[in-house]
């Protein structure tokens, strides 16, 4: 079959302690998508977005099917919510929300930001840390001050975001903005060592605004939480009842505090109790209650499963796609296994489960630490692991 022919000739393959787990993680959830998907209905509602489940007796599977959508708001209310800020990019935040608001692979966004490093535009990039020392408070005080001038009182609040360490936040070296740091290369004051694309400039400018807004007062905004009925009708003049729907939605700011530089909330038009006929803004589509995954949230599960470091998620998904492992869904983010990710996985699982499975690449990686701060020595470890290769895999002539 078509994973014995690569398996017998070794060639194009690798099976990494962490790429493994990995791609089990994309084929897992690739399984419980399909067997979990249904049809929706999702609505544009002035700005706000209702989604509905289609009952499975609702013999509508395509948008051009539906003529109109009734809405029948029924019961609305308005409340002020307060929004903290986000904290400054740790490496894997930097991957995930670059990747998904640039549209950019992570692994050009780690290049980007490496390149940014070393030009001494940001600081370290490869850190798990929130924290932010006084040199960084003072580059945002800095630049709110001659921003805001009178008004930096109204705006400014300082956060540490985390105590100790060695590594800070992700956040840019100086207080310039990306059209101050523009103007200063084009006009010859800062002469970096290699061109920025247009590319590195949107990588710098969302590390400097989400640092500043880090460095911001919460914003004050007004939100909708709403009550209503969904009816649709039919090409043919069928009406379906979908049932009632509760729903919320931010309306209006109301003081912008952080958002004034890094907004992650989306804001609607208010609506009013009564009824909506919607001929467009909608689409019926299939999805699943366990949605794929994404580079971003692959990223995200590395950090929170302590497998990997900050310095190789993105090279670790980039491996899994060079292999053929995994792919992207046509005109998506969506990561998929292919056939060969599978056959492999499967390989790998029957014949070595014990040694490429998420709990041993945990415990590589805490005496990989162990090793790093001088709790253990590493021949005592290499030994441990050769006694393990020849138990389990059974290579003839290993010895520790």
């Amino acid at each position: 079959d078509l994973c014995s022919r690569y398996v017998s000739s070794y060639r194009n393959l690798s099976a990494g302690r962490v790429q493994t787990p990995v791609l089990g993680w994309v084929i897992e959830n690739y399984e419980r998508n399909k067997a979990t998907a249904k049809h929706y209905i999702s609505i544009n509602l002035n700005g706000i977005r209702i989604e509905l489940v289609l009952p499975k007796d609702i013999d509508v599977k395509k948008t051009e099917h539906v003529k109109e959508v009734i809405v029948e708001v029924k019961e609305l209310k308005e409340i002020e919510e307060e929004l903290n800020p986000l904290p400054p990019y740790t490496t894997d935040a930097a991957l995930s929300d670059i990747s998904s608001r640039l549209g950019l692979p992570a692994p050009k966004v780690m290049d980007i930001l490496q390149d940014l490093f070393e030009l001494g535009f940001i600081t370290y990039h490869r850190t798990d840390s929130t924290r932010i020392s006084d040199v960084g408070i003072n580059v945002a005080k800095e630049y709110l001050s001659e921003l805001l001038g009178n008004e930096l009182s109204k705006y400014f609040q300082p956060r540490r975001w985390g105590e100790g360490g060695a590594h800070e936040g992700i956040r840019p070296t100086r207080p310039i903005d990306t059209q101050t740091l523009r103007k200063l290369i084009a006009d010859g004051i800062i002469e970096p060592v290699r061109r920025l694309t247009r590319q590195h400039f949107s990588v710098y400018d969302l590390i400097f605004r989400r640092f500043i807004a880090s460095q911001s007062k919460p914003a004050r905004v007004k939100k909708q939480v709403g009550h209503a009925s969904i009816r649709i009708v039919t090409k043919d003049e069928k009406v379906y009842d979908l049932g009632e729907v509760d729903f919320s939605a931010y309306t209006d700011v109301l003081f912008d505090g952080f958002m004034k530089f890094y907004q992650y909330v989306r804001i609607a038009k208010p609506i009013s109790v009564g009824r909506y006929i919607l001929t467009k803004g909608f689409i019926v589509y299939k999805k699943s209650d366990v949605p794929l995954h994404t580079e971003a949230s692959l990223i995200r599960m590395m950090k929170e499963r302590e497998i990997g470091r900050p310095s190789t998620y993105a090279k670790i998904i980039d491996t899994l796609f060079k292999r053929n492992y995994i792919t992207k869904r046509r005109g998506g983010d969506e990561v998929v296994p292919t056939v060969l990710g599978k056959e492999v996985y499967e390989y790998l699982n029957k014949h070595y489960g014990k040694l490429v499975n998420e709990e041993r690449t945990r415990f590589l990686e805490r005496k990989m630490k162990e090793v790093e701060e001088g709790k253990a020595r590493y021949s005592d470890v290499i030994k441990e692991l050769f006694k393990e290769l020849e138990s389990e895999v059974g290579i003839p002539g290993v010895r520790a």
